[in-house]
């Protein structure tokens, strides 16, 4: 991207990620279309990330998507905490180098500003706090490693209220600015719920506490007579984390009411919502919850966890409802009383949420941090 912009107004960005389309997840997503957006607006963009997914190492292709070139780059380093071979080069010319996720891709683009020379922010995207896997060594990195790299960037941007409060407590201050979504996705979606008939949509890891969810459904399983059935759309983080799950519905005897479909088409996935009487969302912890904003934009009810990043998405019984998952007693009771519940009310609240994060009014709150990055007021 050398060489002059094209005129006054326009911006020379840089998007860096660890994957992007054609992969599928809430960073790819906002990722793309905020890259998509600014296009739009007449900004010359590009995203660079890498050449292989990081679950099980998929080849991914350069191309273009909605206009955008996708720029992949050697993968290098460890598969959770990546780098990449030519990662400088790549931002040489650039304006603003914008870095999502805490890795490092991250680390690397801030320590060579002096030879890009572009402007670096860095959305924090939920980091790498997700999973209880080597707690104290992540906390360690976080206030060695993260924080010299947050402290140097020219800003820091929090994706959710949940990532500003960790990470405020290590002494990084920033800015939230939320995700963007397409909420046009499944806008004109024709519901038909049917009662007893749930959605989990996301990646089958650990920390989106679907065995949480699985304790609460046994609880309702016993106590309700009322027949129900839960798909669950998303990929397997890896074998492991659907073996364990297996395991666990089995001995509930659950077998016949949890039907796990992998990843579905676009087709499927409206099929499934417009059916749907509730999306259930159990995540520990989340950097944003892009999948929450989306299923509300289709008129789905949505009963999330109750943590931070979903705090400000859902006002309860407002926009949705919110669930103690951690507590599988109290989350089976309020799936049970649930059931009983008019919530067009609710669905027809959260549509009206989901509009707040259109990518039309959200590239504008970033084209204001990035002018602002720039004039070294943000």
């Amino acid at each position: 991207m050398p060489g002059a912009a094209g005129s006054r107004d326009e911006l020379r960005i840089v998007q860096v990620c660890r994957t992007g389309w054609p992969h599928v997840g809430g960073m790819e997503s906002a990722v793309g279309g905020l890259a998509s957006a600014l296009l739009s607006r007449g900004h010359r963009v590009r995203v660079v990330t890498l050449d292989r997914t990081l679950t099980d190492g998929r080849p991914l292709p350069e191309g273009r998507w909605r206009g955008v070139p996708y720029v992949r780059l050697r993968r290098r380093g460890p598969r959770r905490y990546p780098f990449a071979s030519g990662l400088t080069r790549q931002l040489l010319g650039a304006d603003i180098v914008h870095v999502h996720g805490l890795d490092g891709l991250a680390d690397l683009a801030v320590a060579t500003r002096l030879v890009h020379r572009a402007r670096v922010g860095v959305s924090t995207h939920g980091g790498f706090f997700h999973t209880r896997r080597t707690p104290r060594l992540k906390e360690v990195w976080l206030r060695t490693v993260t924080r010299h790299t947050l402290q140097r960037a020219d800003a820091v941007w929090f994706t959710s209220a949940g990532d500003e409060e960790r990470l405020r407590a290590a002494a990084i201050s920033g800015t939230v600015i939320e995700n963007g979504v397409d909420v046009d996705r499944f806008a004109d979606l024709a519901r038909r719920p049917r009662t007893g008939r749930w959605l989990v949509l996301g990646w089958i890891a650990v920390h989106k506490g679907l065995d949480d969810l699985i304790d609460a459904l046994a609880i309702v399983a016993r106590k309700d007579p009322q027949p129900f059935t839960v798909d669950v759309v998303g990929r397997a983080d890896s074998g492991r984390a659907m073996e364990d799950l297996q395991v666990r519905i089995a001995a509930w005897g659950l077998q016949d009411r949890l039907h796990f479909h992998g990843e579905v088409d676009h087709a499927a996935l409206r099929w499934l919502l417009g059916r749907a009487e509730l999306a259930l969302f159990p995540s520990r912890y989340e950097g944003f919850g892009l999948a929450v904003v989306e299923v509300m934009a289709a008129g789905v009810p949505v009963v999330v966890n109750a943590i931070p990043a979903f705090e400000r998405l859902v006002r309860p019984d407002v926009e949705g409802y919110r669930v103690d998952f951690g507590d599988p007693a109290t989350a089976a009771e309020r799936l049970v009383a649930l059931r009983q519940r008019d919530h067009a009310p609710v669905a027809a609240a959260a549509r009206e949420k989901a509009e707040r994060y259109r990518w039309g009014a959200k590239v504008l709150e970033w084209e204001t941090a990035y002018r602002a990055l720039l004039s070294g007021t943000g």
